[in-house]
């Protein structure tokens, strides 16, 4: 088909989709449908038309549909009602097996620790620490077993509990991501603790006072656990048994679905630590009032999770889960165009998915090399002097070795980001032998300047790594694009960066703060999550503890630093656009061309 002929067939569509986009108020259905079709529009004129202005015009069509995607409806209070009165319950009725398979796994673990804490003393130590045994024992003998729960006044326990039972919630789902075993693994913990921490109660013959207090916010607290629990399982069966859908669908399906069940219980997270830190504290409540609380407790989750949601799918009043899949969209980024920071942090994170496999291929044997590395500094060092912040301390030891760290440390924090630097411009190495000297010149002084710094501070090094490591990946970018001398590199960078040194802190440093908090989250949840499971089944020494959270923090930094590079480079040709509008020169002498 002439490419004439193809524009007249589709204008009329695409200029839908125009007053589409133009409206106040988007259907997200509407705006669904025109994405799926400007797609395969766009897909065709990539095949027929590559250098044609038609082609431009559709890709700017399609990144304008997809950006608009994720912001087409305003909030509204309805929705949350939908959510949890149709929405929850369907997904708990359509996983019913899975949560029941969650559910039984708990419970035998729970049998399991009792019986366990019947015929071995000493289990119930191994499992609740020795110190909160001896603890338990005093308060027993001072004649208030459950002083535990007075420890704290109020609001700080509600607020601690609170964080604590989202923390393990969390992992609890995302240890899913372990084809389920992780989820299932924690789950087995969990209820092996709470059989041994009842059971313990049992043999001091406290099993009323015990019951009255812990199942008073426990109720509703494990069954927020097993639920979690059973979200990493749907998570981990979409991953496994895939049906009709490609593996990655299905996982986005079961991801998106589990996240969901998660979510739904948070506000009872919320509400069973409200009960531990106000509530259980009064030991001297009619013992009645407090068994009537925790039936009607007991009563709200066999309710809502069980006959509700039974009840809708009688009646026929379920809400239809949906199954259709978005197309993934590998746009050609538009570079010639001045971009605002949440778009250019948008066009960095959708080049640095697609990067992610050479980033990971060319840098996992430093991450375990760095691991090896740190674990024989501390195997040799000894103790860790900074026992209270160990995530801090690796982190500065990683990315900023002190003057105390040993010479390997220094080596392969060196060899890992250089790799991390450069490694994105790999392919230009290939074809360009011979301007690699002066990169390697530069990149000593970076390393050597970067350590510099990390002698005063390791938090003051962290963040001159960050701030030289953006302006180094301005310059390669300039290296690479333009191929110029580095000296003139670095006059250029100097030319872009000064009008525009707004712009540039404002998306780095949502970028930063973005990092930062899946960072920490990742840590407490995934890393933290891995390190306790291997704990539990082959026991961990404190070298190998570090040597792997090290490892874990060099991967996860890596993705930072690949996802920083392509940001550098979304900002140098929006930055030149801005300067000297050299994109705008070649489209509209590509219109002439094509009259």
């Amino acid at each position: 088909m002439r490419e004439s002929s193809f524009i007249d067939q589709n204008k009329q569509k695409w200029k839908t989709y125009e007053t589409l986009l133009s409206r106040p108020e988007i259907d997200p259905e509407a705006l669904h449908q025109a994405f799926v079709e400007i797609t395969d529009d766009l897909s065709y004129a990539r095949t027929f038309y590559p250098n044609r202005s038609v082609r431009y015009y559709l890709n700017n069509l399609a990144q304008r549909i997809f950006y608009q995607l994720s912001n087409t409806r305003p909030f509204n209070l309805s929705d949350l009602v939908q959510f949890w009165t149709r929405q929850l319950p369907t997904l708990v009725f359509t996983y019913r097996r899975t949560l029941m398979i969650s559910l039984l796994v708990f419970m035998l673990a729970l049998l399991i620790g009792a019986f366990s804490a019947h015929h071995d003393p000493a289990f119930v130590e191994s499992i609740l620490g020795s110190d909160y045994v001896q603890m338990t024992r005093e308060n027993i003998a001072k004649g208030d077993p459950m002083a535990v729960y007075k420890s704290m006044n109020s609001t700080d326990m509600f607020f601690g509990i609170t964080l604590n039972n989202i923390s393990v919630s969390i992992r609890t789902f995302l240890m899913g991501l372990l084809a389920g075993l992780g989820s299932l693994a924690i789950l087995f913990y969990n209820g092996i603790m709470v059989g041994c921490f009842q059971y313990f109660f049992v043999q001091n013959e406290l099993f009323v006072d015990s019951f009255l207090a812990i199942w008073l916010h426990g109720t509703i607290e494990i069954s927020c656990i097993i639920i979690a629990g059973g979200a990493g399982l749907v998570v981990g069966q979409h991953l496994l048994f895939p049906g009709t859908y490609r593996r990655f669908q299905s996982f986005k399906i079961g991801g998106t679905r589990g996240l969901q069940l998660l979510m739904g219980i948070l506000p009872l997270i919320g509400f069973a630590a409200f009960i531990e830190g106000f509530f259980t504290r009064h030991t001297g409540v009619p013992d009645v009032l407090r068994l009537l609380f925790i039936l009607l407790c007991l009563s709200f989750v066999l309710g809502y999770f069980v006959w509700y949601p039974y009840q809708l799918h009688r009646r026929g009043k379920m809400t239809k889960l949906r199954e259709d899949i978005t197309p993934l969209f590998h746009p050609d980024i538009e570079l010639h165009q001045i971009k605002t920071p949440d778009r250019l942090i948008g066009d960095a994170l959708i080049a640095g998915r697609q990067s992610l496999g050479t980033y990971i291929k060319a840098q996992w044997p430093v991450w375990l090399t760095l691991g090896l590395a740190v674990g024989v500094m501390y195997y040799l060092q000894g103790e860790s002097p900074y026992p209270d912040i160990l995530l801090v301390h690796l982190l500065g030891e990683i990315m900023a070795p002190s003057a105390a760290s040993t010479w390997y440390v220094h080596l392969i924090t060196g060899l890992l980001w250089w790799l991390n630097l450069t490694v994105p411009l790999l392919p230009q190495f290939k074809v360009c032998h011979k301007r690699t000297n002066a990169l390697w010149i530069a990149t000593g002084l970076f390393i050597l300047g970067w350590w510099g710094f990390s002698y005063a501070s390791n938090i003051l090094g962290i963040l001159m790594l960050i701030l030289m490591s953006s302006y180094y990946y301005f310059m390669l970018t300039i290296w690479s694009e333009e191929k110029t001398t580095w000296m003139q590199v670095m006059i250029r960078a100097k030319h872009l960066l000064s009008p525009n040194a707004g712009a540039f802190a404002g998306a780095f440093l949502p970028l930063f703060l973005m990092e930062i908090t899946v960072f920490f989250l990742s840590y407490f949840t995934i890393a933290k999550g891995v390190q306790m499971m291997i704990s539990w089944n082959i026991g961990m020494s404190d070298v190998i503890s570090k040597a792997l959270i090290s490892i874990f923090i060099a991967f996860l930094s890596s993705i930072f630093m690949g996802i920083h590079y392509h940001l550098c480079r979304m900002m140098y040709w929006s930055f030149r656009e801005r300067n000297e509008a050299t994109g705008i020169e070649k489209k509209v002498q590509m219109l002439f061309h094509n009259e």
